[in-house]
């Protein structure tokens, strides 16, 4: 039903037409060195040897090894948010028919090479580096705003703090496959049953919620982002 998201590269601004070709020839090139062998083997030199050019012409572009890191991450996030946004605007769908292609997709998702390979080695990293962990902190808040949308359409009687709650279990819940069934792994095989699973479990997980008996009026979901940014991320419009 929904195409599964391809990272999607964004050509810097500022630059000439023939420039702009470059950049994203160099951020493909990372993308494709990250899945196959790494986040480590990542470098500004290795980038230069397998488009066979001078590392002087990558650093033209960039000053350094994070700031093409940064810009890869900001093509994986904008790849996500189109994918989040065209389930958000299924009109066609109820809001449980909603929250199953999600799940589904995810999942699907986890199969491929791309993934398999790309988000633990991003999990990795945000774990040493905080410009990266909050960018995967946006990539997940974005994800949730569709989920915590349909929970809320579900189960309408759930205060916010259950609804995102339940919105981190449940994609936490779907991440958590990859290292199990992702693309290669031994359980790959098994996935048609366990989206099954993963979709009648966690939507009847979210009918069967109660909310918090006294929830507080002023608590807010964690982050890292400030609150400019959360907004812009959640904001509905």
């Amino acid at each position: 039903m929904f195409d599964l998201p391809s990272l999607k590269i964004k050509a810097r601004s500022g630059i000439y037409a023939t420039g702009q070709e470059r950049v994203v020839q160099i951020l493909e090139t990372a993308v494709e060195i990250l899945i196959q062998d790494g986040f480590p083997s990542v470098t500004l030199r290795e980038i230069a040897r397998r488009m066979d050019i001078r590392v002087s012409a990558i650093h033209h572009y960039y000053s350094s090894r994070d700031d093409l890191i940064l810009d890869v991450l900001s093509g994986v996030l904008s790849s996500y948010e189109e994918f989040f946004e065209g389930l958000r605007t299924a009109s066609d769908l109820q809001p449980e028919e909603r929250l199953r292609a999600f799940i589904n997709a995810i999942l699907d998702d986890i199969l491929t090479l791309k993934t398999t390979r790309l988000f633990p080695e991003l999990w990795a990293l945000a774990g040493r580096d905080e410009n990266v962990s909050r960018m995967i902190d946006a990539i997940y808040i974005r994800s949730r705003v569709l989920v915590t949308r349909c929970i809320a359409e579900i189960n309408p009687a759930l205060d916010l703090r259950t609804r995102e709650n339940l919105a981190l279990f449940l994609t936490a819940s779907l991440e958590g496959v990859t290292i199990f069934a992702g693309h290669g792994k031994p359980w790959a095989g098994e996935m048609p049953q366990l989206k099954a699973i993963a979709c009648d479990s966690l939507i009847a997980m979210v009918c069967n919620a109660r909310p918090i008996a006294d929830p507080d009026p002023d608590w807010r979901p964690p982050t890292l982002l400030d609150a400019a940014s959360y907004v812009a991320l959640t904001d509905p419009v």
